[in-house]
């Protein structure tokens, strides 16, 4: 009778442990979460072994300087994680990984994405578009000239917690992914730009197709200014179900506008 293994988690970090874990072929098979921080030589060379037949949970850091230089590189093998229901990217600079990734697995199957790398809109939205039953996703999006691409809207029916940062100034690019993602299910939104002030606009346009979302906090918020405080107050007002405001530094703001925030009956936290 064949032993049943034990669903177990590997971590690799050195070519070492790469050696050991590929000799051992019932690792291999009874790995069920697996996290990578390799090169990308590495990571490939671990990646294009055969047989991860309950894995169901993958990071993939890559670490190292990364540039044009080995986009000839990022070559996956398909589908080599049937199971897979969650996938974390990690890499600087490498936009590259991202085609050569959706390969191992079969995207539309993932219901959790994190993507840290900072992606052109037009491809976070098509990343989107690829995970049709995605739950919880982070992305990373670099805001640049407005795009003049007309597409159609990504539909997420499914997605209910989303941590956005958001790279980059132009909120009028910030705005057209907004207005091409419609997130029915959406609770919780993080989100984040250091760059950018908070501008009602751009979040109107999600919030008129999420009508359960919950709770908004802000990572990167620009407090302390009355501008962004009366931006704020009209995002409010066009979510009638927001329940929970967590702004980071609410000791920046006025006793003006945290009076409001009571009246209107949004929590702080």
């Amino acid at each position: 009778m064949t032993d049943i293994l034990e669903p177990t988690s590997f971590s690799v970090q050195t070519t070492q442990e790469v050696d050991a874990y590929l000799g051992d072929d019932t690792k291999i098979v009874a790995t069920e979460r697996l996290h990578l921080t390799l090169p990308l030589l590495q990571a490939q060379r671990l990646l294009r072994a055969q047989g991860f037949p309950i894995l169901r949970e993958l990071v993939l850091n890559v670490v190292g300087v990364v540039g044009d230089a080995d986009s000839n590189l990022v070559d996956f093998p398909p589908s080599i994680f049937p199971q897979l229901k969650s996938l974390t990217i990690e890499c600087d600079n490498l936009l590259n990984l991202l085609p050569g990734a959706r390969r191992i697995a079969p995207w539309h199957n993932l219901t959790s994405l994190n993507i840290k790398l900072l992606l052109p809109v037009s491809m976070a939205l098509e990343t989107l578009a690829n995970c049709p039953n995605l739950e919880q996703s982070t992305l990373y999006i670099q805001c640049g000239p407005p795009s003049l691409d007309q597409q159609p809207k990504v539909q997420c029916s499914s997605l209910s917690d989303l941590h956005l940062e958001f790279g980059g100034a132009d909120a009028d690019e910030c705005q057209y992914f907004f207005q091409n993602i419609n997130l029915p299910k959406l609770v919780n939104l993080t989100f984040g730009n250091r760059e950018m002030p908070w501008f009602a606009g751009p979040f109107q346009a999600l919030t008129s197709g999420s009508p359960l979302l919950a709770k908004l906090t802000m990572t990167e918020l620009r407090a302390g200014d009355p501008e962004t405080e009366k931006e704020l107050r009209l995002t409010f007002q066009c979510t009638a179900s927001l329940k929970t405001f967590n702004p980071g530094t609410i000791s920046l703001f006025s006793e003006d506008f945290c009076n409001h925030l009571r009246q209107t009956g949004i929590l702080i936290g």
